[in-house]
């Protein structure tokens, strides 16, 4: 079960997320879900005049939505998905083992030794002559294909580390910004659409991210290096990673408060997340160390995603709120 012991705005919105708002896969929940954070974002203190939901089409043509708070052009923004995966968690099977990327590329070779096993084992039965490998590699490509694409249009009721912790841990610092006029003046929360989408040699999501830079960028040009903090699966595990797609300033300044504030954050060059699609973007999220140690996000895109630990993601949102006092 979820600890949602300390019954103050961020307890009760997350009791309200997993019980009404669990599934976010499809356009009619999403808009749901987006009606609801509008009228959180008021009760924490933001103006209708500040609430914007900005819409769009991504480069593959789908409807995208993000939920802006704030001023667009603010020198910082604190982001997180809002969509929420596929249950299709089986494409991460090897995690606890050897970690998510690890895993991610030993899962085909596995499905290619089960397909070989199969094959040769239904030959038999039949008896018949053993597929030729070239058969046997596209039948292979097929089938995976099939079972990728299929997985990702199974709505996972759990989501409440990926990625309904992220944004809680908005919502925390949002509450926090609140009560600072001149902070919360040069800050602006994002919450982001179709992160999850991932369709074999098309996208590997980040859809309403990347929409939202190339909009600001065209936009706010001065801002394309502004510091972004994301937010993704802040509640569970017990290793605080600090991701970006390169080495930036924005990076090593985040990491070193971390440090100060004994998180004991390791640091990680790594895209697949929306701080990839900002210059100065920096993702934070709890990882596990898995057997072999390589890290990795437990229960990722399962129904055992049960795990939310609002403590935790209260003391992220009060380290990320210092970070932007000293910082900004």
């Amino acid at each position: 079960m979820s600890d949602l012991s300390n019954k103050h705005e961020i307890g009760s919105i997350a009791q309200v997320l997993f019980d009404k708002f669990g599934t976010r896969m499809w356009r009619k929940e999403k808009d749901s879900f987006l009606s609801y954070c509008e009228q959180e974002f008021r009760n924490l203190g933001y103006e209708d005049g500040e609430i914007q939901v900005q819409e769009g089409k991504s480069a593959l043509g789908l409807k995208c939505k993000n939920l802006i708070v704030g001023n667009p052009n603010a020198d910082v923004l604190v982001t997180a998905h809002y969509d929420t995966p596929a249950k299709n968690g089986f494409i991460f099977s090897f995690q606890p083992i050897v970690g998510e990327t690890a895993s991610f590329i030993i899962f085909p070779f596995a499905f290619f030794v089960l397909f070989m096993v199969i094959g040769n084992f239904v030959s038999r039965i039949l008896g018949v002559l053993q597929f030729e490998i070239v058969h046997l590699g596209a039948w292979l490509g097929i089938s995976m294909t099939v079972v990728s694409v299929l997985g990702f249009f199974i709505r996972n009721k759990y989501n409440h580390t990926d990625n309904t912790s992220g944004v809680l841990g908005v919502f925390d610092v949002a509450k926090r910004m609140a009560q600072n006029p001149e902070l919360k003046s040069k800050t602006a929360f994002v919450l982001f659409d179709h992160e999850e989408i991932f369709l074999p040699g098309l996208s590997f999501g980040c859809l309403g991210s990347r929409l939202f830079a190339k909009w600001r960028k065209e936009n706010f040009p001065n801002k394309e290096i502004g510091k972004v903090i994301n937010l993704d699966c802040i509640g569970n595990a017990d290793v605080l990673t600090v991701i970006s797609k390169k080495k930036n300033p924005i990076c090593d300044e985040v990491l070193s408060h971390f440090q100060e504030k004994d998180f004991n954050p390791k640091q990680l060059y790594s895209g697949g997340a929306d701080h990839s699609s900002f210059e100065c973007g920096v993702s934070l999220i709890y990882q596990k160390r898995s057997l072999l140690g390589p890290l990795y996000i437990p229960n990722m895109h399962t129904n055992r995603d049960r795990i939310c630990n609002i403590e935790q993601v209260e003391r992220l949102g009060e380290a990320v709120h210092q970070y932007l006092t000293e910082k900004v």
